[in-house]
This record gives C-alpha cells, structure tokens and sequence, in this order.
C-alpha cells in the first residue's frame, strides 16, 4: 500500500489522514520495521538521533514530520514466541496446530507436525509468525511438486528461510549439537566396557 518511490510515503499518509479526519473510524496499522520508515514522520526520514530530524523534503521540515505519527496511540512491538514455559509451549503449539490443521495435502496427518516436529519448528523459526507461515507454504509446495503430499522432516529441512532466520537456526543447531558432545563426555561408560576403550 505504501508508495514510497514516488513521494516517500506522502500520498499514502495524506490518504490515511483524511480518512481519520472524515470517517468516524479508528485506524490501526500494522507492519514491519515502521519505526524505522516515514510513515509516521509524513513523508520525512525518521529521525536518526534523539533531537535531530532527518533531512527533510521541501515541505516537509521538522514542524509538519510527526503530525501523522502522533494520531497513533501507542507503537506495540511483537515480541517472537518463546517456549521457556509450559504455558509459552502451550501457546506455540497451538500456533503450530492452527498450521497443521489447515493443511490440504493428501497424504498429511492432522497433528503430526504439532506433536512431533514443534520444538524443531520453533529452532527453524526462532518463533517467529512469519517464519512459521513461509516455512509451511514453501514446505507444502514441495510436498505437491515433489509427489509426497505430506510435510516430512526431510522436505521441511530444505526449505530455505530468510537470512536471519537461517543464521539463527544455524546457531541454535551449533549450541544443541556441543551440548550434546557434552552430555556424551559426561556419560558413564557402558557395563563392561572399559572407560579408555570408549
């Protein structure tokens, strides 16, 4: 919706604007990084340090930046999913159900992905909703290209999620495996077995 190319987001913030002025409506946005676009500054960039505005368009200077942004209320950021609780598992794998369940592939089985595969779910995703859903599609899309008609393991491992999301799961996949190494270190050795030989 927003055209930033064309007037950095001016025409968009005057449209919704007017809207607010003349419709007896309350406007919610919602987005990505919008605190670090124009949208609430009219048109002008963000400002880059505290009390300094960022150089502003002819006609757009510091005085008329912001008039949009103050008729919002209040930004509230969205922090990613957890699963450090119970309740916070609880919650992701409903998430993760909704998913699930609303998979039309042939051969999928309800809940599979939900019981079985929920905390991989969540390390691919680092719990983010985003993340979650491309995973689902691209993975599906395979599943149907590839003839399988369900999401294994094997066809949700090559999936390839945004940068960020790869570099997370890269990491949390390195720390599993060391703490892994380290419990097998820490074993005792088997009956019989001598403790050098192991």
């Amino acid at each position: 919706m927003l055209d930033k190319i064309r007037d950095g987001g001016q025409e968009t913030n005057d449209h919704i604007k007017n809207l607010a002025n003349h419709a007896a409506v309350t406007i919610i946005g919602a987005g990505i990084l919008l605190e670090r676009g124009n949208l609430f500054t009219d048109g002008a960039p963000p400002r880059t340090r505290p009390g300094k505005a960022g150089s502003a368009p002819p006609g757009h200077e510091r005085g008329r930046a912001g008039q949009f942004g103050s008729r919002f209320a209040d930004l509230q950021h969205l922090a990613p999913f957890s699963i450090t609780t119970r309740e916070q598992q609880r919650t992701w794998m409903a998430l993760v159900r909704h998913f699930d369940n609303n998979l039309i592939l042939l051969d999928h089985q309800p809940n599979n992905l939900t019981l079985q595969h929920w905390r991989y779910l969540h390390e691919r995703t680092s719990g983010y909703i985003g993340a979650l859903a491309m995973l689902f599609k691209e993975a599906a899309h395979m599943a149907m290209d590839t003839g399988v008609e369900a999401l294994t393991r094997d066809i949700l491992d090559s999936v390839v999620l945004g940068h960020d999301d790869e570099v997370d799961y890269a990491k949390t996949k390195a720390r599993r495996q060391a703490a892994a190494r380290r419990r097998t270190k820490k074993a005792p050795p088997a009956s019989g077995q001598d403790a050098g030989t192991g």
